[in-house]
């Protein structure tokens, strides 16, 4: 997210706040504080499929397969959604209750809140549960496709 430094800014306040640890994922250094804190960890890079299950949140801004991702995860999520399906990805994903939406320009005391409500409230963590469980009792998609396919040429 090359305009990201207003998100990234109060995404961490709001973690150091709540003694979260925090772990920066952005190829855009330079959009980041010149000092991270201590609790504070950036990589250009992770492989989300084994990272997101070990985390307590996401910070995101909303694009479907970072929220696919989560979702499959049983992990909440903070949605800062600036372009295109974001904003119904977000809307979409509170109606869920497993994420929140919040301005970038939020202040830092809205972010704690919402950071706060996310990974400290069990109604969350049951949608979350609930959500992934779902998705992990589901045929792959590329089987059900296939399914369809192979049930167009025999109807045929």
């Amino acid at each position: 997210m090359a305009h990201g430094r207003p998100v990234f800014e109060h995404a961490l306040a709001a973690c150091e706040a709540l003694g979260l640890r925090a772990l920066v994922v952005t190829p855009f250094r330079d959009q980041l504080p010149a000092h991270l804190g201590a609790s504070t960890m950036h990589v250009s890079y992770a492989p989300f499929g084994l990272l997101l299950p070990k985390l307590a949140g996401l910070v995101h801004h909303g694009g479907i397969g970072t929220s696919a991702q989560c979702l499959a995860a049983g992990l909440p999520q903070l949605i800062t959604p600036f372009a295109h399906d974001q904003f119904d990805n977000a809307a979409r994903l509170r109606r869920l209750g497993v994420a929140r939406r919040i301005a970038p320009d939020a202040d830092t005391g809205a972010w704690i809140e919402a950071l706060r409500g996310l990974t400290q409230t069990a109604e969350v963590a049951s949608a979350c549960k609930h959500l992934a469980q779902k998705m992990a009792s589901e045929r792959p998609a590329a089987e059900r496709i296939a399914d369809r396919i192979e049930a167009l040429h025999v109807g045929r």
